[in-house]
């Protein structure tokens, strides 16, 4: 059986663009597509490892704002290319998560970094992901066991599928 996802069912970074000049404009006047009309779409991510992605990069070379792109990519503020960011460690970046939220751009944070969480039972850096209004919150640690031995489990609060951001009310 062949699945196909359509050009229907994905957000690009031309959607978010619109007739803005570069992406980081169109994301700082907040023109993402609304919730309602964004239920049952999905959205690209590439977070690059290593040193991150330049404007040399292939994916981003020749492409001004992604114009064509499928997938977003992380990049700094003010990049023409910027719609996601990647603001690592919520315990620390709290308001320049909220900051970078309330601007209208997208945020990518960690529950947990490596292991330590994991080891010791600690949910700070998840409670502080889920608070900092961050739209996208990674953990290694979503089922209920772990090689730990320790209950920790990143769960969304209230086990709810969806929430209202705390930050931007959306």
């Amino acid at each position: 059986m062949e699945l196909i996802l359509g050009r229907d069912k994905i957000i690009t970074p031309d959607d978010v663009r619109g007739n803005y000049s570069t992406l980081n404009e169109a994301v700082l006047a907040k023109n993402w597509p609304t919730l309602k009309s964004s239920l049952g779409k999905f959205i690209f991510l590439l977070l690059p490892g290593g040193a991150g992605l330049t404007t040399e990069n292939a994916y981003v070379k020749n492409h001004p704002s992604l114009k064509g792109r499928t997938m977003f990519v992380r990049a700094d503020i003010g990049a023409p290319h910027s719609g996601f960011l990647l603001l690592d460690n919520a315990v620390l970046r709290q308001g320049d998560i909220k900051k970078a939220v309330s601007q209208g751009y997208m945020v990518r944070t960690r529950a947990d970094i490596e292991t330590y969480e994991a080891k010791v039972n600690d949910l700070s850096r998840a409670n502080a992901a889920f608070s900092s209004g961050a739209q996208v919150i990674s953990t290694d640690y979503y089922q209920e066991t772990n090689n730990y031995g320790t209950p920790y489990r990143v769960k969304i609060p209230n086990n709810k599928i969806l929430q209202i951001n705390p930050i931007n009310g959306k």
